[in-house]
């Protein structure tokens, strides 16, 4: 849908700056087509050219791609190492762009990559003495695909074959090659809006502070944005939908119908009421920029199942959150499990031959409710702090405390997950224990699960099996045989408990520090 462009580069293997400032003092040349060359005070530069041998015939220059090796003794030849990038600038104009293919000990090597010509300027001064070399990432080549096809257009292939040339000449150079997408194609080819989706609207935002206010102690720890006032018109048949912004007589006729209900109530706490014409022309103004979107979404869904495409439906909050099976009452106002994900989209149940788990390599919570494993000591603390633990919608601190394998194995088998992406694994690098509960004590029993009941969840005690800490790092590491002993023995004895297969693991916030085990696809 999106308009993909692959990007490569060529990579240098340092960072290098350059700070000379004029032009270099003009060079005697000498008779062996060597010359040497001078430099001012304001030439400090690492990479100025002060001694060069040219070849007698300069090998396709003209091409895009050329062979033409230069030797070249720099003033310092610090840090230069082969696959190194450098612009070539005369009298403070780009002229070309080359490639140390080689590096001796005297000398080093220069091939010419791209050739810029300018007016006045030969096409063999492309590395004449006096020139300035600077280091760069050039970029190679940009391949664009069209908007929504994966196909290259035929104007395209010449532009890979000159990448491919390029590749060819210089086998030994880093590349780096990049897909990306940007915004350029149509939102109405990427968004889709369920027709049947219940509009938040201002008075269920307000409702949701006011109980939330009102409630002290036994407050549940919303995020105030109205979601569960809205479920709750939902369930009792009087929500406004985005079908109904197609019609303003229809839109009229069911805000009649919500704000008889919540008027009602505003009156009784003392709250202002709702004026229903102001409503239906604010929501007038947004439909058009909202019905633009709509669309029966169970239908496209159908399409890519006949077309055999892949679909991820990713779910919005924990399973324990699940207004069903979660630590009621402290919890969401909908179902959270995987199969939500059927009822919600339409897709139906057979349709999913896959459920991918997330959890950290310990547990946190936003929000009240029961936590068994919480932390409130420097332990939590340190978990909070190094795992930049702050809810995504409030901001909110998240409660932290050790990896709780009763609830996840629990919400595992409420969820039927088949695999576990287990995140996080480097904010443990730097204790000495880490506990996994393995079991709770309520009233003096043993028990291995979750209770339905809020003053059991909020009296279960934890039970713990201690594992040593591997106290060094592994963060970055992408292959399992490569954390540390310990690190591997606390994920498989998580593994062996939870019954079910850790598909992943992550070692760092990058997505690229991810050790893949088992594909979900």
């Amino acid at each position: 849908m999106l308009k993909v462009s692959i990007y490569v580069f060529l990579s240098l293997f340092h960072t290098i700056l350059y700070t000379a400032g004029s032009e270099a003092q003009k060079a005697q040349e000498h008779s062996d087509k060597t010359a040497e060359i001078k430099t001012s005070k304001s030439h400090q530069g690492k990479y100025q050219i002060i001694r060069t041998h040219l070849p007698t015939k300069l090998r396709g220059p003209q091409a895009s791609v050329s062979r033409g090796v230069y030797v070249a003794n720099f003033g310092s030849r610090e840090g230069i190492q082969p696959g190194s990038i450098f612009r070539a600038i005369h009298n403070g104009n780009l002229v070309g762009i080359l490639y140390a293919n080689h590096v001796g000990k005297d000398t080093t090597g220069l091939s010419i990559i791209r050739l810029i010509r300018k007016k006045n300027i030969a096409s063999s001064a492309a590395i004449e003495v006096g020139y300035i070399l600077q280091p760069e990432h050039v970029l190679l080549e940009t391949i664009y695909f069209n908007a929504g096809d994966l196909n290259l257009t035929p104007k395209i292939h010449e532009r890979l074959r000159m990448s491919i040339r390029f590749i060819s000449s210089f086998p030994s150079i880093p590349l780096i090659i990049e897909g990306h997408t940007d915004a350029i194609g149509d939102p109405k080819n990427n968004l889709i809006l369920s027709e049947a989706a219940t509009l938040i609207l201002p008075f269920h935002r307000e409702m949701d502070e006011i109980r939330e206010d009102s409630a002290g102690k036994s407050k549940i720890g919303t995020t105030r944005r109205g979601i569960g006032p809205a479920y709750e018109d939902k369930v009792g048949r009087r929500s406004i939908r985005v079908m109904d912004l197609a019609s303003k007589q229809n839109l009229e006729n069911r805000l009649s119908l919500v704000l008889e209900h919540h008027n009602a109530i505003r009156k009784g706490l003392g709250k202002p009421i709702y004026e229903k014409d102001k409503l239906v022309e604010d929501l007038l103004k947004i439909a058009p920029n909202i019905l633009k979107y709509s669309a029966p979404v169970w239908r496209k869904i159908d399409q890519f199942k006949s077309e055999n495409k892949k679909i991820l439906f990713e779910g919005a909050q924990g399973i324990l959150l699940d207004v069903d099976h979660g630590t009621y009452p402290y919890v969401t106002s909908s179902n959270t499990v995987a199969a939500s994900a059927a009822t919600g989209s339409g897709c139906g149940p057979n349709s999913i031959n896959y459920v991918l788990g997330i959890t950290k390599a310990y547990t946190t919570r936003v929000g009240e409710g029961p936590f068994p494993t919480e932390l409130t000591d420097d332990i939590g603390n340190h978990l909070g702090e190094k795992g930049h633990e702050f809810g995504t919608v409030t901001s909110r601190k998240r409660r932290c405390g050790w990896f709780d394998g009763v609830l996840v194995r629990q919400t595992i088998k409420i969820s039927g997950i088949n695999g576990i992406a287990l995140t996080k694994l480097d904010v443990l690098d730097e204790l000495d224990e880490i506990n996994l509960c393995v079991a709770y004590e309520l009233n003096g029993k043993k028990i291995d699960y979750l209770p339905a009941a809020v003053d059991g969840q909020l009296k279960v005690k934890p039970v713990y099996k201690v594992f040593k800490g591997w106290k060094s790092p592994t963060k970055s590491i992408k292959d399992f045989n490569k954390l540390p002993e310990n690190a591997k023995i606390y994920i498989k004895d998580i593994e062996k408990f939870i019954e079910a297969k850790i598909s992943s693991i992550s070692t760092s916030p990058e997505r690229k520090d991810t050790i893949f085990i088992e594909s979900p696809f």
